[in-house]
């Protein structure tokens, strides 16, 4: 792994982490928890996806299960002080584990019960979403048979990722396989054919990379492009291509792609663009924060 890119990595998520507990003592403080969710699962979900990539499950997994219980918690109007401890021992345990490069030690925290139900469904919200196809009404039984995947199986996995989730979008089945075999860190991997069936997956959940051909009967990359820039700017994209020319790479870098890829490239080449990829969402997010105020800065300067 290229250790300047772990190193913004290890940056940016102090980073985060530090602003999500920064919240956390504001709420404290007396603070409503509804004025600081969305900075706080953001930072989580943020944290969760790069820290997967980069091989910590065991801050992943230790994630997955805070932002569920945050969940849960969205419309109190406050947090016993045992929940907010669960969160700063979370924090503290995971930046511990970051920065000493501990990808091994289990974070088990125990969930504390004050009355409030814990929502151990970290998709409920999402699994609610009638599954819809360009607006037309459910998928039939034959459209479901094009998808490369089952549904249903999933939604059923949504339930209880903690893993960062990658969509790939390309025409050829081939592809997907090559592909999915050249990402070494484990990722829930969904496969789309086409746009329409991207544009029906980002139904159900936000992946948090995608990596798209470009050129594909229908839609293209550039128009997946133009519909993320619209609708979910915060999702990176990597898109590929067997037939480049310089007028396409450019068209791509300037619709919004975080990085471009010939046909064939390597192992090592997809994998530096997806913790690239990742890197930027952070940073992205970073950026946003820094500008509202809502950041708690990291002594270097930002970068990118």
């Amino acid at each position: 792994m290229d250790n300047e890119i772990f190193q913004e990595f290890i940056l940016d998520a102090m980073e985060l982490l530090g602003t999500a507990e920064d919240c956390f003592l504001k709420i404290e403080k007396g603070e409503s928890v509804a004025d600081h969710y969305d900075v706080i699962y953001r930072c989580f979900d943020s944290i969760k996806g790069a820290s997967g990539m980069f091989d910590f499950q065991n801050v992943s997994i230790a994630t997955h299960k805070a932002e569920d219980y945050l969940q849960g918690l969205k419309n109190s109007s406050n947090m016993h002080q045992p929940q907010i401890d669960y969160f700063i021992t979370f924090i503290d345990i995971a930046r511990r584990c970051i920065q000493g490069s501990d990808n091994h030690s289990a974070i088990d925290l125990q969930i504390p019960v004050v009355g409030i139900k814990y929502l151990d469904e970290s998709s409920a919200e999402l699994v609610k979403h009638t599954l819809s196809h360009q607006g037309q009404g459910p998928l039939d039984a034959q459209e479901k048979e094009k998808f490369l995947f089952d549904i249903d199986l999933l939604k059923e996995q949504l339930k209880s990722r903690y893993e960062p989730v990658v969509m790939i979008v390309d025409d050829e089945v081939g592809a997907h396989k090559l592909i999915s075999k050249m990402i070494s860190t484990k990722c829930l991997i969904i496969n789309a054919l086409n746009v329409n069936q991207a544009n029906t997956i980002l139904g159900i959940c936000k992946p948090h990379l995608i990596i798209s051909d470009i050129k594909m009967p229908g839609e293209s990359g550039l128009d997946l492009l133009k519909h993320m820039s619209q609708s979910f700017k915060d999702i990176p994209v990597i898109i590929i291509s067997g037939n480049p020319s310089i007028e396409t790479a450019i068209n791509a870098l300037n619709g919004g792609a975080v990085h471009f890829l010939e046909k064939p490239f390597n192992k090592n080449e997809l994998q530096n663009a997806i913790n690239k990829g990742l890197l930027l969402r952070m940073k992205n997010y970073i950026y946003e924060m820094r500008k509202s105020k809502l950041s708690y800065p990291r002594n270097s300067p930002p970068t990118g």
